[in-house]
């Protein structure tokens, strides 16, 4: 079975990636969100410029890097908010 993530880019990941939204093919059901981001991270490289100050929203919820991914999942990565 496959898994098929959608992934919503805001603000600055978005200029970094260069689109608002991407749709991953996972081969395997079973995938944490650490290997969704492992993966992106491969293709984009997003520790380099981001660090680990990410917001990560799967459904709109917050999960640990070893929770696995519900099936037709949608995720939102986000830069940390900061405001004065």
């Amino acid at each position: 079975m496959t898994l098929r993530v959608r992934v919503r880019y805001i603000s600055i990941v978005r200029d970094k990636v260069g689109k608002d939204y991407e749709e991953i093919i996972f081969e395997s059901d079973q995938v944490t969100l650490g290997e969704l981001l492992e993966t992106l991270d491969r293709k984009y490289n997003f520790s380099s410029i981001l660090g680990d100050d990410l917001i990560v929203l799967i459904n709109g919820k917050r999960l640990d890097q070893n929770e696995y991914l519900p099936a037709e999942c949608s995720v939102v990565i986000a830069p940390p908010v900061s405001g004065g």
